[in-house]
């Protein structure tokens, strides 16, 4: 069934017609949020839909007789369908919140895969998707057309999410900022006051998914948070990092206190994927932050210490052995030039944690 609706909106969409494209995507998207909210079978079902298409596209980007400019096009075709869906999905609202995020998760575990065994050569759907929302968002911002803006604001979001809790986050990390800078500079050049309207809907999620144990959504959404920020401080957007920073401090104060009131008696750790996860993003946002604002963050470490510390009683051990760990990988780097540069970013970051640690102890002792 499925299938068949793939294919269906697949028609839909050859023709241009976008009222056509909207009534069965609406349909698909009514059926597809009570499989998944209802049903056990609802994400599988889902889940063998897009890995078909994935399946499908990989053949085409690997067919050499095809053209370049060919494959883009095969890229593009395949990639609309799950665009389609997922902006309906976000535009439905907070009763549809649930199926967003597992289409985004779905496309996103299809696309790590892509690229995992096909390299800079599967990169193609990733930059098709990421030029399609960009496009769709541009003409609604010229357009001063507020919802659609959102709705795209929102989808990249959702993507962005899933992208960092996919299998391979690292191999999705340069189409993720590419679209971070793709979303992020449209909104904030043309629609300040959409940024403060999304963040705050992010905030109130956030505040749900932590009251709700909805565990991997709210790591997602910290983890966008730490992205869209290392993007934004880069960018020299200073209304986005003025908006972003308070809010992922008092995230992971929230999230800490979350765990104090689930787990207080059972001394549950930090499960590893987290921890290299947010240690990973940290790297990312400190090592570029801490060469361009020294001590900026300083606060925001000591919210991650704290949230680590609560989370396992022996964070510091973990947090070192995993710096090792990413060390011992950047050693390996080829490009000598590369492998100095990931080795000083690691350095920069556990630098500015070692600082925030003896502020965290010396506050632990008062």
């Amino acid at each position: 069934m499925a299938r068949a609706a793939v294919n269906i909106l697949d028609t839909a969409i050859a023709t241009n017609d976008r009222q056509l494209i909207r009534l069965i995507t609406n349909t698909w998207v009514e059926a597809l949020n009570n499989l998944v909210s209802h049903s056990e079978l609802g994400e599988p079902t889902l889940e063998i839909a897009v890995q078909r298409r994935a399946n499908e596209l990989k053949r085409h980007l690997i067919n050499e007789h095809l053209s370049l400019k060919r494959r883009f096009q095969k890229a593009e075709t395949s990639v609309l369908p799950g665009i389609e869906l997922l902006l309906v999905a976000v535009e439905r609202g907070k009763g549809f919140r649930h199926l967003s995020f597992v289409i985004s998760k779905l496309w996103m575990i299809a696309m790590s895969d892509i690229v995992g065994h096909l390299g800079k050569a599967g990169e193609a759907p990733m930059q098709e998707l990421i030029r399609i929302l960009a496009e769709r968002l541009s003409v609604a911002v010229k357009d001063k057309d507020q919802l659609n803006a959102e709705v795209c604001g929102q989808a990249g979001i959702e993507l962005l999410r899933a992208a960092a809790l996919s299998p391979r986050p690292k191999l999705l990390s340069r189409s993720s900022e590419k679209m971070v800078i793709e979303l992020g500079v449209r909104l904030v050049e043309s629609m300040n006051s959409m940024v403060d309207q999304i963040t705050s809907m992010r905030w109130e999620e956030y505040q749900s998914c932590c009251k709700h144990s909805e565990h991997d959504e709210a790591l997602g959404l910290t983890l966008v948070g730490l992205g869209v920020l290392r993007t934004a401080i880069k960018q020299d957007t200073d209304h986005v990092t003025s908006k972003l920073l308070p809010f992922i401090e008092s995230g992971f104060e929230m999230a800490r206190e979350a765990h104090l009131d689930r787990h207080a008696s059972t001394g549950n750790g930090i499960p590893v994927r987290d921890l290299e996860v947010i240690f990973d993003a940290a790297v990312d946002l400190f090592a570029g932050t801490e060469e361009i604002q020294p001590g900026s963050l300083r606060i925001m470490a000591l919210k991650i210490l704290a949230f680590l510390g609560v989370k396992s009683s022996n964070y510091q051990q973990s947090v070192i052995m995993l710096a090792f760990q990413r060390v011992e990988e950047a050693s390996r780097i080829v490009n000598p030039t590369e492998r100095r540069k990931q080795v000083f970013r690691i350095a920069r970051t556990i630098l500015a944690f070692a600082d925030a640690d003896m502020d965290y102890y010396r506050l632990s002792q008062r």
